[in-house]
């Protein structure tokens, strides 16, 4: 009796698991999902690790000491490297950028915001001018 239950486990065990695999087969982010549990981190921030380790190369990528990082030094990362691809670096770390060289400050991430100067516009036309940022406006009266 003991024996007949315990075979009927191990059944349904099998029948759970292989539906789980089935599952699992079926989405392509299942992996990243399981990585994302694994690590602790949410699935969107493993997808900016692997973008890291795309630019970067698997190996050169430590999971765990970059999944304790913010997903903005994440990006200022991958923006490096890929900025580093793209023009190459000189004997001093420096992105050549152009004819000459910049520093690698030059790729450094700026937080949203305002990105234009805007103009107060005219007034007297009933223009109040734009901040710069987008076209809506924001300028004086």
């Amino acid at each position: 009796e003991l024996q007949e239950e315990l075979v009927k486990l191990e059944e349904e065990l099998t029948e759970i698991l292989d539906e789980k695999e089935e599952a699992e087969g079926s989405n392509p982010n299942a992996l990243r999902f399981e990585q994302a549990e694994e690590l602790g981190i949410t699935p969107g921030k493993m997808r900016l690790l692997e973008r890291l380790q795309e630019y970067c190369g698997e190996e050169d990528v430590n999971l765990e000491e970059w999944a304790e990082r913010s997903p903005k030094e994440i990006n200022m990362e991958i923006k490096k490297e890929r900025m580093t691809q793209k023009f190459g670096v000189d004997e001093d770390g420096n992105v050549k950028i152009g004819n000459g060289n910049a520093p690698a400050s030059v790729i450094k991430s700026t937080p949203a915001g305002n990105n234009g100067n805007g103009n107060n516009g005219n007034p007297a036309a009933g223009n109040r001018g734009n901040s710069g940022n987008n076209g809506r406006g924001n300028g004086r009266r």
